[in-house]
């Protein structure tokens, strides 16, 4: 008879640098409870909390050892991994420290030799770590799902039945769940395994594959940015991980099916779920009608399946408050430092912001308020004597005049009817399909971003622009430079919110919108002029002309 062995390591606590964690040791308990049952996972298991480098090593030398070839072997590990500057991934232990954790660490090629040398062909490896802290200890963040392919050997071919789940795709800030017992991750793979429900096709056992798919759904319902991964080899979501409790005798559990099939299956519930952490009053009521009529379950305990269902939504909405006002805080000492705000600023906010696992749309609304409340720089240090060149003749007085008085629309309008004037014409289609804006007068550009420049004390130009295009990844050869730059850069200057391109009378014309914001004229105009056949792949010709003028 095949024999089904299991491993689960926690690490709660580090060597210097590294961060201590509440919940490994309790969710190796869980998965013990769960794993160890002979009516659910039915597997030996072996744990082992804080465990040094060595004995680790040992542990897992033990776990592959001994097996025949239709053995199950599964490893958990929560904790903290690390990435070294050649990308290896490593699992960190109790005498694991920040500085040299190299040597006091267990290498992911450790287990892959170990897994490779086996002969027992189903292979399970559930990996609830991150890496805690990378972002702000200087240690590289990257996509675990890549790595683990690579680090763990599974880009090889005709391996059988293995499989590799992962917590999450990317460094996350926050490993484990404030107030809760367990990691996110894991409290769904042991509600998956020991209530049943994660058996989606109801044929009595539980797969690797429906498993993840279920404390995936789960985590994302409770924090969507965080994006757990599976990795497979061939039959690996084959593999059984566990039997499932027959519904047929759990009317609870077949009211939670009922519940879980409404919220995916009814168009906008979920969304309303992730947005408000409840079921609108209609859907509660219906719902508690469905747990009476088919299911038979009386209200109180339909009641309390709904709650559970609702609390991990209603936990992330609570969270994106605490951490909406935190970054508020930070946004208003930062403005009470310098305004407007550098480029270095932001740029630092939006760091803090991705700690915090808000994103950009999340905190929009807080900086446009905040920043709509800081008064207009004065245009202090303002020197008329400044030549106001042309190569063309054009006369740039009442630019001068409208930036000096601080009229950004109207001096919007007016840089337009300059740049016409030194093209010869008035028509942006022709200036942006005959690529005129690569040959624009210098002393024209130069004139132009100067004013601007001085008027907004750095805040908006040309050269400003260009400078926020070239740090989005884009190159300065006059050629379009992708979808995802472009959306970018208009992200950055404030021309696309909540992933869509502002019309002209929805930009920030009050002087305190973001670097770049303005002039929109000229690179902007191209996206007003989509209906005529103008295009951006034209307009970013001006940033390439800005290069060789040396503005």
């Amino acid at each position: 008879m095949s024999k089904r062995v299991a491993l689960l390591v926690g690490v709660t606590t580090y060597g210097e640098g590294i961060p201590a964690l509440t919940a490994p040791a309790q969710d190796v308990a869980a998965m013990e409870r769960v794993l160890a049952n002979p009516d659910l996972g039915g597997f030996e298991v072996t744990t082992l909390v804080d465990p040094d480098a060595q004995s680790l090593r040992i542990a897992l030398f033990e776990l592959f050892q001994d097996l025949a070839k239709d053995d199950f072997v599964l490893f958990f590990f929560s904790g903290h991994g690390l990435i070294d500057d050649r990308d290896h991934l490593f699992l960190a232990t109790k005498d694991t420290a920040k500085k040299g954790f190299v040597a006091t660490a267990v290498q992911a090629s450790y287990i892959q030799g170990l897994s490779q040398d086996s002969h027992v062909k189903h292979q399970v490896m559930i990996l609830d770590c991150c890496y805690s802290g990378a972002f702000k200890e200087g240690w590289q963040a990257k996509s675990v799902g890549v790595e683990l392919r690579r680090e763990l050997g599974l880009d090889r071919q005709g391996e059988a039945g293995r499989a590799v789940l992962t917590s999450s795709s990317a460094t996350q800030t926050s490993f484990q769940q404030e107030g809760a017992d367990l990691s996110l991750y894991t409290q769904y793979l042991v509600e998956g395994i020991e209530t049943g429900i994660a058996d989606r096709d109801q044929n009595g056992e539980v797969s690797i594959q429906e498993l993840h798919e279920y404390a995936k759904g789960k985590v994302q319902g409770a924090k969507p940015s965080q994006k757990p991964e599976i990795i497979l080899d061939r039959e690996g979501y084959n593999l059984v991980i566990s039997r499932a409790i027959q519904q047929d005798q759990d009317s609870k559990l077949k009211f939670r099916r009922l519940v879980e099939e409404y919220i995916t299956g009814t168009l906008g519930v979920e969304e309303y779920l992730k947005t408000q952490g409840k079921f609108s009053r209609l859907g509660q009521l219906n719902l508690l009608r469905q747990g009476s009529r088919i299911v038979g379950l009386a209200e109180p305990e339909a009641q309390a399946v709904i709650e559970t269902i609702q609390k991990p939504y209603q936990t992330h909405l609570q969270r994106v408050v605490e951490h909406k006002k935190l970054y508020e805080e930070a946004f208003q000492d930062a403005l009470e430092d310098e305004y407007p705000l550098s480029e270095m600023a932001r740029q630092e906010l939006a760091v803090y912001r991705q700690e915090l696992d808000l994103d950009a749309e999340a905190v929009a609304d807080i900086e446009a308020r905040l920043e709509g409340q800081m008064p207009t720089p004065p245009a202090h240090g303002w020197d008329d004597a400044v030549p106001l060149e042309s190569e063309k003749g054009v006369d740039y007085t009442r630019l001068r005049q409208l930036l000096k008085a601080g009229q950004w629309q109207e001096a919007d309008q007016e840089t337009g009817t300059c740049m016409e004037q030194a093209l010869g014409t008035d028509d942006w289609g022709e200036i942006y399909h005959q690529k005129l804006l690569l040959s624009f007068p210098c002393a024209d550009l130069k004139t132009i971003d100067r004013l601007w420049v001085q008027a907004s004390q750095g805040r908006y130009g040309f050269s400003v622009q260009k400078e926020i295009y070239v740090n989005c990844g884009a190159k300065l050869d006059g050629n379009y430079p992708g979808d995802t730059i472009w959306r970018e850069f208009g992200e950055r200057v404030g021309w696309r919110v909540e992933g869509s391109w502002l019309s002209y009378s929805s930009l920030n014309f009050s002087g305190t919108g973001v670097p770049g914001h303005l002039p929109f004229v000229g690179v902007g105009w191209s996206w007003l002029g989509r209906a005529r056949g103008w295009v951006q792949s034209e307009s970013v010709g001006l940033f390439s002309r800005i290069e060789t003028c040396k503005v």
